[in-house]
């Protein structure tokens, strides 16, 4: 919000006669009224980014008119952005569930006028979402071996944007491994027995607990 101030006067008026009105380029910002016994004449407006003139307008009663005119430029400062959860250069392992958290200022919009959008390269990984009252975003998601440049982008509403970078170290996990130990590739088998078939899984990362098996024939 922007304050304005400005004085009138009239040779032949008194002040409490005239009325003042404030326009951005050609809309009003502040209604008519009257000026202070002093001519002062106040306005508090919120200006958007393609206002460059501001005038102050003043009748008379007999609607002779008179205004003054400044040339201004409007700054909307994008927003102030950070990703909170991780540091740059963290390690992390291929197949995690990650939460990423992530925090954004705006000196001239409320936290939740603003809107955020997690990146993973130029891919959207979290869709566009306000962000909370206290101006936090977060993004859960699988890791994979591609996501190791992460953005976090947060717009106001005046299409002002500002964003956080990272960079993962994604740690390749290994296959597991499958053996059938039973029975022998080798052996005669006859179509009208049933068949017992045994194997073995491993994984060196992984407890085999966490394993999913599956037979499958051609």
């Amino acid at each position: 919000v922007t304050t304005f101030r400005g004085s009138v006067s009239d040779a032949n008026h008194d002040t409490a006669r005239l009325t003042a009105v404030w326009l951005a380029g050609t809309e009003e910002i502040c209604a008519s009224s009257s000026p202070a016994d002093d001519g002062t004449v106040l306005c508090e407006a919120t200006l958007t980014a393609d206002v460059n003139e501001i005038t102050l307008e003043v009748k008379d009663p007999n609607d002779a008119a008179g205004a003054a005119s400044v040339a201004i430029s409007v700054v909307n400062p994008g927003p102030e952005v950070e990703i909170t959860s991780h540091d740059d250069g963290d390690s992390l392992t291929e197949g995690d569930s990650i939460t990423l958290v992530g925090a954004a200022t705006d000196v001239n919009h409320e936290s939740t006028a603003l809107v955020g959008t997690w990146y993973t390269g130029i891919d959207v990984l979290c869709e566009e979402a306000a962000l909370s009252e206290a101006g936090d975003s977060s993004c859960e998601f699988i890791l994979t071996p591609d996501d190791t440049d992460i953005t976090f982008e947060v717009s106001d509403p005046d299409g002002e944007k500002g964003e956080a970078s990272i960079t993962f170290e994604v740690i390749l996990t290994e296959s597991p491994e499958a053996m059938i130990i039973s029975p022998e590739i080798a052996g005669i088998y006859y179509s009208d027995q049933l068949i017992v078939f045994e194997g073995v899984v491993s994984d060196t990362e992984d407890d085999t607990d966490t394993l999913i098996a599956l037979w499958e024939s051609n």
